[in-house]
């Protein structure tokens, strides 16, 4: 039953993502074409034991309309891209991959757009439980695309096929190959997105190793290299859960906060750090004195 019902999860799913992905800068006679060709597709995914065929070619022949009309522009990536999932859901996957490697020839400098492409032709071979071909094509895309997002997705996408698959084995195997990955990828990109991605990821590849000290050391090299960004007062957060609660070491998250307004001593959330470190350190002598004394 799970495999009879993944793909058309996994194809809902990922549609959205593909929209958001290409953007919304098309032509306007374009994307209003689109727009419609679309909802015609969404309808056949939730619904496809009772769309008849007709409706599968009218929305076939609205894409390629889109395709030949409208060259060069977004809609046309777009429209290209979803003409492939079209081919996958009708069961065409020969015609959806040669839909795929006609965008890779097109264009071949649109990293982000090939990374997607190949992404897609690696689903064409897991709807057919092909998964070593699929395996090479997600494992294209970290070899060829990186660091663009999708080749950063693969090796926690990877690993999961495994988990999903009750193969635990290959799955951790996986993650630690992953970590290396990761690493060269925020060495040899300092300081740019892909490497704090990159970063990030590693904490939740050690997380779902359940390696926690290794967890809470990748937190920290994140904080002290990226000590002003977004997500700051959440790894905060995660450094004093898994101290205290996976570790059982409270001096350990006081230490890192400490090192850290030792090293940025005027930044803006200090208050809150040392408040926090005094709440750890009550909190650590209420638990030790209502240990039972031997």
């Amino acid at each position: 039953m799970i495999k009879k019902i993944f793909y058309p999860i996994l194809f809902l799913l990922l549609f959205g993502a593909l929209l958001s992905f290409l953007g919304r800068n098309s032509d306007y006679a374009a994307e209003r074409k689109l727009v419609s060709a679309n909802k015609l597709f969404l309808k056949s995914a939730r619904t496809p034991e009772t769309i008849p065929p007709r409706l599968y070619e009218k929305i076939k022949k609205s894409y390629e309309k889109i395709i030949a009309r409208y060259d060069g522009t977004k809609s046309e990536k777009e429209a290209r891209l979803l003409l492939s999932r079209l081919y996958m859901f009708m069961k065409d996957y020969a015609a959806a991959r040669a839909e795929l490697n006609k965008i890779i020839e097109k264009y071949p400098d649109n990293e982000s757009y090939c990374a997607e492409a190949v992404f897609t032709s690696g689903n064409s071979y897991e709807a057919e439980n092909k998964w070593d071909k699929a395996l090479a094509e997600y494992e294209r895309i970290m070899r060829d695309y990186t660091p663009v997002a999708r080749a950063l997705d693969m090796p926690i996408y990877i690993a999961g096929h495994y988990a999903k698959n009750n193969d635990k084995k290959s799955a951790d195997a996986y993650l630690w190959k992953a970590l290396g990955y990761y690493k060269k990828i925020y060495e040899n990109n300092p300081n740019s997105q892909a490497a704090y991605v990159a970063m990030g990821l590693e904490v939740t590849v050690f997380e779902l190793l359940g390696e926690w000290q290794n967890t809470l050391t990748s937190i920290q090299q994140i904080i002290n290299a990226y000590p002003y960004a977004p997500t700051l007062i959440n790894s905060l957060r995660a450094i004093e859960m898994i101290a205290v609660s996976r570790l059982k070491d409270p001096e350990a998250a006081i230490k890192i906060f400490t090192d850290f307004i030792e090293k940025y001593p005027e930044h803006k959330i200090k208050p809150i750090i040392l408040k926090e470190i005094e709440n750890i350190k009550t909190k650590s002598q209420n638990n030790d004195a209502d240990k039972p004394k031997s």
